[in-house]
């Protein structure tokens, strides 16, 4: 029952339609011909023409009863709604129309006659003949889909989780090394043969002065790309620029959580609005 009340993907679109109804017509025919179920055997009349029949009778009622109910009750059918119950009893409803329509077409070609009898019969014949592939294809479908979403949300989930990875800023005095989050890193300040890291500590800015060079610290970081040495003298994390300004000598960076500010080498004022642009 926990089954049936899970989010179902569904799509009325035109193409989507005609093509779930052209493969259920085709089973229907496909199915009456060749195995020649409840009596067709001893049927008189051209088994091919009649199952071809029975095909594009599935096929137009499953077109118009996809296509128009949903076009007009779009809230009912809307998917953020939709169930897998919702879709047992909508295909429920393909195949109470599809029997009436089998039963006005066999009543048409002399087959049986128009009564309550003959309707119940055929009712009964479309359900044992369309139950199972509509039945097996909405699991499949539900399982499918649900697998391919969580596979995935666990790759995004993945890819969120190295955001926050722990970097480390080397140092030639080995006990000044620097581990912090990623994503704590707001700039580093380069200072004759040391650098000055500003970043954020229990969300409050802080300091830290190490003996190592900016290009040393650009090359260890370089497989980060939120990183970017604007400046011959900077280094930014792009991810906590929260706004940039300009004077006449140029760019200047603000960062989140901080009165901080770094300016833009002119030369690379193009590439790093770009950047600015295309970060998340």
């Amino acid at each position: 029952m926990n089954l049936l009340i899970q989010p179902y993907p569904v799509d009325f679109t035109p193409s989507k339609v005609w093509k779930k109804s052209s493969v259920f017509g085709l089973f229907v025919f496909l199915f009456l011909f060749v195995f020649k179920p409840f009596g067709l055997t001893t049927y008189p009349g051209n088994i091919f023409l009649i199952s071809a029949g029975y095909g594009c009778i599935c096929f137009t009622v499953m077109v118009v009863i996809n296509i128009i109910p949903p076009s007009i009750f779009r809230t009912y059918f809307n998917e953020e709604n939709w169930t897998a119950m919702k879709e047992f009893y909508f295909n429920g409803l393909n195949i109470i129309l599809i029997a009436i329509a089998n039963v006005s077409y066999s009543a048409l070609i002399g087959i049986v006659p128009m009564n309550l009898h003959a309707f119940l019969v055929f009712l009964f014949y479309t359900i044992a003949i369309g139950i199972f592939p509509i039945g097996i294809s909405i699991l499949l479908i539900q399982r499918k889909r649900k697998r391919k979403f969580e596979t995935q949300s666990l790759v995004l989930n993945e890819a969120l989780s190295h955001e926050q990875t722990k970097i480390t800023i080397s140092s030639n005095n080995l006990n000044e090394e620097l581990t912090i989050p990623s994503n704590d890193l707001l700039f580093i300040q380069s200072a004759d043969n040391y650098i000055e890291v500003n970043y954020l500590k229990n969300q409050l800015p802080a300091k830290a002065v190490i003996r190592n060079t900016l290009k040393q610290v650009e090359e260890d970081l370089q497989k980060h790309p939120q990183y970017y040495r604007c400046h011959k003298s900077f280094l930014v994390n792009l991810k906590r620029i929260s706004s940039f300004s300009g004077n006449a000598q140029g760019y200047r960076l603000h960062f989140q959580d901080t009165a901080l500010t770094v300016p833009v080498s002119r030369k690379l004022h193009k590439k790093v609005h770009q950047l600015l642009t295309i970060q998340p």
